[in-house]
């Protein structure tokens, strides 16, 4: 697999170099769409794909204005430069976010591709300047030679209303396909614009402080006055926004940056 810093470098270079067979049939997914039609609109779904060879979009759904904010057309005539261009984090999706989608791809069967789904949460800028909270999920429809994505066929929500919290997130989710349930390979969480040293609150560096020194919850409890579940829930919290595994991974991030 050939090594690319940023997302933007593997657009350039796929659209320079091509990436063997330079022509897509979108059929399948064409006909999809034309099934969920009628449930993308009632539930506000905007449904694409995107070409990455070619910065274009073979679909674009009219529910894009309510979602995106944009008409329809802003899309078709500016490809994926345009939208790009009105996402808020694209310096996170350029480097962090695309390293570990290819890190992932680079190590999974092709044969299991059709059961992947990747996520994201991210600001988006419409029209008129106002910044969206937006939900993103979607499928690769093919890879290239080297096992990148030549395109994608996806879906998104503008939860704005639901989700004011400044965290964006990206996620890998693999389908179980007899359960039919999703299991989290990758989840990630960012805080754009917060000083990761004013991530943790006050109260949450002082339990830190105390698990660093080998307490358990119920003894940190008991010292602070608090419940257990009160500190397991602080301990959770800590876990998720600082994307460590496990406490030793969440102390290690707190002494880096001098925290305790």
């Amino acid at each position: 697999m050939s090594n690319f810093f940023s997302f933007s470098e593997y657009l350039s270079n796929l659209s320079i170099h091509g990436c063997g067979n330079n022509t897509s049939d979108y059929g399948m997914y064409l006909r999809d769409i034309s099934v969920m039609r009628k449930f993308a609109d009632h539930t506000s779904t905007l449904m694409f794909l995107i070409d990455y060879k070619t910065m274009s979009y073979p679909f674009m759904d009219d529910n894009v204005r309510q979602v995106l904010g944009h008409p329809k057309e802003a899309y078709v005539e500016g490809g994926l430069e345009f939208s790009l261009h009105q996402n808020q984090n694209f310096s996170l999706l350029n480097k962090e976010i695309f390293a570990d989608r290819n890190k992932y791809l680079s190590e999974v069967s092709n044969d299991k591709l059709p059961y992947i789904r990747f996520s994201m949460g991210f600001g988006y800028r419409d029209e008129r300047g106002s910044i969206r909270k937006i939900l993103q999920r979607n499928t690769i429809t093919e890879l290239t030679t080297d096992n990148f994505p030549k395109g994608i066929f996806g879906f998104c929500w503008n939860i704005t209303d639901e989700d004011s919290n400044p965290k964006i997130f990206h996620s890998i989710e693999i389908l179980d396909r007899d359960t039919r349930e999703w299991t989290t390979i990758l989840h990630k969480n960012f805080f754009p614009g917060i000083d990761p040293e004013e991530l943790l609150g006050k109260r949450e560096i002082e339990i830190l402080k105390w698990m660093s020194d080998g307490l358990i919850a119920k003894e940190i409890a008991e010292k602070l006055y608090l419940s257990k579940y009160t500190v397991d829930t602080h301990r959770k919290n800590m876990l998720h926004k600082t994307n460590s595994k496990n406490i030793a991974e969440l102390i290690l991030y707190a002494n880096r940056l001098g925290l305790i």
